[in-house]
């Protein structure tokens, strides 16, 4: 049945020939090969003429291998196209000619094509209607000329079971390329192999060759003059070497998603791309040259899968769909070379290294595919289109996991990029391993030169110029930055957030805004950096100082809104001269480490906000249009609590405009700061604070606090030693402190809303030599503890706070004569468990009273006489001396009033088990209670006046035994004097504001009143009040012993009396207290021989009387027990010696030798023995 329908096929072309004047040269059949060829049973070959032409018919299917020769030539493929079985080998002889009748005309190959001509002798495949090869097939003299499109195509099918085998050498195949499935003269899909050599493919309707999905190579051949692409390829694995491809329609070879190697190639006058690559992995891509093409540039896209080197040529143009260099393989640009972006989704993608290494002569090139400044108009438009930022992608590093991202960039330029938003720059870096950018230049970028993540990049020598936002970009990674210059950015020169960063000798010039801005940086270096005309005009920077570093004088740092924290174990230190600038309100330092702020008389170092202009210049580029102000920033901490150190050393600094935080509330906030000097500087127009120091060990010396919004200096615990210092003008007080340890002198205070000085809580080691003038509360506001002796000059009042100040035990405050102790409430008092020595002069008392009071330290509340001073103003002064506490007081010449509003404490002083409290020449007036109160306390009141008190003068109680002389005591409320203990108490020589007996009486509370109480011996009294003056020694009288008595006895008993109008303060005998005054006695112990024994009177007045008496002792011989007279102890005694159990010495020996033999014997004991009467 096969053959009947050949034969059938046959009878049909010959008629259709004869139809059209065709004439039969001869007929073969399967059954007759007469050519030597394998015809199989399914294809018809016919031999024929046309006209004067001839050649052999064929179609169908060869399923049998097959060869084509030259005497049957040309072949001529029929509508109905003709198939090579799979398994099959269709062989053409050198020179064998293959024309196609139709565009339906088509060759397709599932076994093995094999067109292997030669030099002289080519393989041609072309139109019927090409007289060229094989003559005027078609036998009509010319008529028809051959057209693209002619035929269909020659197609090599090789995918499954099928091989589809190509072996194309020294062919022509040309006119075909009619079909839109397989638009090529050639057209390999899946092929097993498939070769062009020394070949040519021509006039094609669509593409010279389709390689789809196979292994081809194409080697030493001609594409030209094809209706698309020369070659065309995709997928499928690609060698393409020493060709030429030109005048073809569209690119000389376009691929898409192939592995290819290109390599010494010519293209010449294609319409579009020398070469358009997209999507490839490019094995090698060199020597290949181009010239006269519709975009004079290798287009290129996909992927870099083996490490290879671009050579310099012409531009490489990279394509919409990227270009990716695979991880582990270096892509290599020689020197010269120029990459080009055809679009604004183009871009690169480096995950193993990109080396763009070029020379100062040969620079590296990435840019626009518009940019003609650079590889010549690579898009043939004449200059039509200029180039723009953002007219392409990025250029990215990835290095994260297992890739490396490295990017080598040496003498490059790289412009016109930018435009994307996930890689926001020319040049994107992220998790690279290592980039490097030197003698570079990135510019142009729609948003920033390089953007560099999380990527160790060194970055020198290199410009960025007129990108649209910042220059340089970092966010996290390591970052080195060095003599780079930045100008004429949109955003910020350089801008960083979150890296660690090395950055010296740039310069900076013309950027939009700040010439760095370093957010959440950490900066290792930052020095010989210079800027000029940037919008602000300084270096922004945020983050931490992580190692030990000098910032330079040149223009402000400006901290910004994440704040700067130098680190623990780090020190940054600020040249003379060095500004730095605070961004806004959250804007704050944090140092953990030292921060060494040494500033010079000629060069201070400031601190400051952004917008002032006084310091560091117009910063923020504003014309003065904003103004600074207190609050304008946050803080500068210094925070040492734990390992850290907090250290601060500020010198010849100006702080100022700060303090906005409501936590760090101040210019200046120590927090448990190892060591803070504040010295020769200002601290002004805090927010809050000018300084605040906690549990920080402080010095402030010779500087300037003013203008600040609450106190001038604040402290809570912690030692500080504030000398040498002005507070001026500050909202509060000039200086505030709670709890701290202090030494404050030589310090002056004017013009503060509050107190100059409001030390609450406090230890106070030393007050001194302070000065102050127009402070709303013109006084020392103090309250806390003395912990150590010291002395109060007189200045100005020391106001006692509502917390109170104690005096601590084994400690003396000493109160100059005429100094003025305030107290603020009837909350305030003072508590003395060591000494308190107030010690004042007639001329200059010293006065304790109310902060209302006006008439002594003058009005120190300041509020012109609005209040008036009134009795329980204040609560007390309380002397403590019970156990190891002393509790000593001493009052001399002092005034103490309007205080007593304690009911534990019911008194303007109360004295508790005090050692000794003496009250003298003073006045105690006005107390809401008691004027005194003495509990178990030894009490000496003399000379002074008790008065006014709204309850008792003096109250006494426990097992006081007071001493009261010489005082005046009346007007008090209920009693003068209220005895409520036991003992009797001897009160003579005081006023009592009458010398009527009934009326004294009745001013004292006693025994009388009471019967558990002692009685008040008041007499004598005075009859006019203390205080008249006194010139008249005391009388004094020595009753016994009489005068020249002789006595065998080693002691005796001195007595006698002593009186005074003025009373008798005190009786000694030889230098000894006496026993008693008015009347008084004395032991005295006599040595032998004449003894002259001294008794001297004091009257309260201080005038003194001295008499004397002479006594005589003369000791018994043999008187051992100095007894005074001879009894047998003293024989006893004597034995003892003779036998030399008891000691002798000299005077012993001369006492019991009563025999005169120079020793003791038993006889001297006899003697004694027989002596005793």
């Amino acid at each position: 049945m096969a053959g009947e329908t050949g034969m059938l096929k046959i009878g049909y072309l010959v008629a259709v020939l004869v139809i059209f004047g065709i004439g039969f040269i001869g007929t073969a059949s399967a059954l007759d090969p007469g050519d030597g060829g394998k015809v199989g049973s399914d294809m018809m070959r016919a031999e024929v003429a046309w006209g004067g032409g001839c050649g052999t018919l064929v179609n169908g299917t060869i399923s049998t291998d097959t060869t084509w020769t030259v005497a049957g030539s040309p072949y001529i493929v029929t509508d109905e196209s003709l198939t090579v079985s799979d398994n099959v080998a269709l062989t053409l002889e050198p020179g064998v000619v293959v024309k196609f009748e139709s565009e339906n005309s088509g060759m397709c190959v599932w076994g093995t094509l094999n067109a292997s001509g030669t030099s002289d002798n080519r393989i041609v495949f072309t139109s019927l209607k090409d007289d060229s090869y094989g003559g005027d097939t078609n036998a009509d003299g010319g008529a028809t000329a051959p057209a693209p499109g002619d035929w269909g195509h020659l197609r090599l099918y090789g995918p499954g079971a099928y091989d589809g085998i190509g072996i194309f050498d020294h062919c022509i195949v040309r006119y075909g390329g009619n079909s839109n499935s397989y638009p090529a003269n050639i057209h390999s899909y899946a092929s097993d192999s498939f070769s062009f050599d020394n070949s040519v493919s021509e006039y094609s309707e669509k593409n010279g060759i389709y390689s789809y999905y196979s292994n081809t190579v194409i080697s030493n051949s001609t594409f030209n003059n094809n209706g698309i692409h020369g070659l065309y390829t995709s997928i499928g694995s690609l060698i393409v070497t020493n060709n030429t491809f030109d005048h073809n329609n569209d690119h000389g070879f376009c691929s898409d998603g192939s592995t290819l190697s290109v390599t010494n190639n010519t293209f010449t006058n294609n319409t579009n791309y020398a070469t358009y690559l997209s999507r490839v992995n490019i094995t090698s891509f060199r020597d290949n040259k181009c010239s006269g093409n519709g975009v004079h540039g290798w287009g290129v896209s996909g992927t870099v899968p083996t490490s290879q080197t671009w050579e310099q040529y012409i531009p490489y143009v990279i394509l919409n769909a990227g270009l990716t260099v695979n991880g582990d393989v270096a892509l290599t640009l020689e020197p010269g070379v120029v990459v080009k972006f055809e679009s604004e989704n183009s871009g690169m993608c480096v995950w193993g290294t990109l080396n763009a290494s070029g020379t100062s002569d040969n620079k590296i090139i990435f840019t626009s595919l518009k940019d003609d400044s650079y590889g010549g108009d690579t898009n043939a438009d004449g200059g039509a289109t200029a180039p723009a930022p953002g007219d392409w992608g990025y250029l990215r590093l990835y290095g994260p996991g297992a890739y490396d991202g490295i990017g080598i960039f040496d003498h490059c330029i790289v412009r016109y990029g930018g435009n994307s938003n996930s890689y926001p720059a020319n040049i994107h870096s992220y998790a690279s391993d290592s980039f490097s950018f030197d003698n570079s230049v990135s510019e142009y970028s729609e948003k920033n030169g390089i953007h560099s993540y999380y990527s160790n990049t060194v970055i020198s020598n290199s410009t960025f110029n007129n990108n649209g936002i910042h220059g340089l970009y970092t966010s996290i990674g390591s970052l080195i930055v060095t003599n780079n210059t930045f100008d004429h950015n949109n955003d910020h020169g350089f801008c960083s957030d979150g890296s660690t960063l090395s950055v010296t000798n740039n310069t900076f010039t013309n950027n939009t805004n700040y010439a760095t801005y370093l957010s959440g940086v950490t900066i290792t270096s930052f020095r010989d950096n210079k800027c000029s005309g940037n919008g602000v005009h300084g270096w922004g920077v945020s983050g931490t100082v992580p190692t030990s570093q000098t910032w330079e004088q040149y223009i402000p740092y400006v901290i910004l809104n994440a704040g700067l924290t130098v680190n623990g174990d780090v020190t940054l230190t600020l040249e003379p001269g060095v500004v730095v600038k605070f961004e806004s309100e959250n804007s704050g330092m944090c140092v953990w480490g030292t921060l060494n702020a040494s500033g010079t008389s000629d060069n201070r170092i400031v601190f400051t906000s952004l917008k002032d202009d006084s310091y560091g210049g117009d910063t923020n580029a504003d014309g003065g249009a904003t103004a600074p102000k207190p609050g304008d920033w946050g803080h500068l901490r210094l925070y040492g609590p734990g390992a850290y150190d907090g250290i601060g050393i500020f010198d010849h600094c100006i702080v100022r405009y700060g303090g906005n935080s409501n936590s760090y509330p101040a210019n200046i906030h120590s927090y448990a700061s190892d060591s803070f000097s504040f010295d020769n500087s200002v601290s002004e127009y805090s927010e809050k604070n000018g300084i605040y120091s906690y549990h920080s060990n402080t010095v402030i010396s010779n500087s300037t606090f003013n203008n600040n919004g609450i106190h001038g200096l604040y402290t809570s615990i912690g030692s500080l030693i504030v000398t040498n210092n002005t507070f001026d003008h500050n909202n509060d007080h000039g200086f505030c402190s709670d709890g701290s340890t202090l030494s404050v002198t030589n310090n002056t205070f004017t013009n503060n809303t509050n107190y100059a000085t409001y030390l609450s809580g406090v230890n106070i080691t030393s007050f001194r030599d302070n000065k102050c003038s127009g402070n709303g509360v013109h006084g020392w506001g103090v309250s806390g503890t003395v912990p150590t002796s010291q002395t109060w000059e007189q200045y100005i009042p020391y106001v006692i706070l509502n917390a109170g100040l104690t005096v601590n035990g084994d400690v003396t405050l000493t109160l100059e004569p005429g100094v003025v102790v305030k107290f603020e409430s009837e909350n305030s008092g003072m508590c003395v468990w060591g000494t308190l020595n107030a010690s004042g002069t007639p001329d200059n008392k010293i006065i304790f009273t109310s902060l209302k009071d006006d008439s002594y330290g003058g009005d120190t509340n300041a509020d012109g006489g609005a209040t008036a001073p009134a009795p329980g103003d204040w609560g007390h002064l309380r002397l403590y001396g019970p156990g190891a506490y002393d509790g000593i007081g001493i009052f001399d010449h002092c005034i103490v009033r309007y205080g007593g509003n304690s009911n534990s404490y019911p008194a303007n002083i109360h004295s508790y088990a005090s050692d000794s409290f003496s009250f003298d020449n003073s006045v105690s007036e006005y107390s809401e209670k008691n004027g005194i109160y003495s509990y178990y306390s030894n009490t000496v009141i003399s000379n002074s006046t008790i008065r006014s008190s709204s309850s008792n003068g003096i109250y006494l109680a426990g097992t006081s035994t007071p001493h009261i002389r010489y005082t005046n005591m009346y007007n008090n409320s209920e009693y003068n004097i209220y005895n409520a203990h036991s003992s009797d108490i001897t009160a003579p020589n005081n006023w009592w504001g009458t010398t009527d007996t009934d009326a004294i009486n009745d001013s004292i509370y006693d025994h009388y009143d009471a019967p558990s109480c002692g009685i008040v011996y008041y007499n004598p009294y005075l009859n006019a009040p203390a205080g008249t003056t006194d010139t008249t020694p005391p009388t004094l009288a020595i009753n016994s012993p009489a005068p020249n008595t002789t006595t065998h006895m080693p002691t005796i008993t001195i007595a006698g009396t002593a009186s005074d109008p003025s009373g008798i303060a005190s009786v000694t005998v030889n230098g000894e207290p006496a026993d008693g005054t008015l009347d008084w006695s004395a032991n005295v112990t006599l040595s032998e021989g004449e003894n002259t024994i001294i008794v001297i009177a004091t009257d309260g007045a201080g005038l003194t009387a001295t008499t004397t008496v002479t006594v005589h002792y003369k000791r018994l011989k043999g008187d051992l027990n100095s007894d005074g007279i001879l009894t047998p102890a003293d024989a006893a005694i004597a034995l003892e010696i003779a036998a030399g159990s008891r000691p002798c010495d000299a005077a012993m020996l001369a006492a019991a030798d009563v025999s005169g033999d120079g020793c003791v014997t038993s006889l001297d004991a006899l003697m004694i023995l027989q002596g005793c009467g």
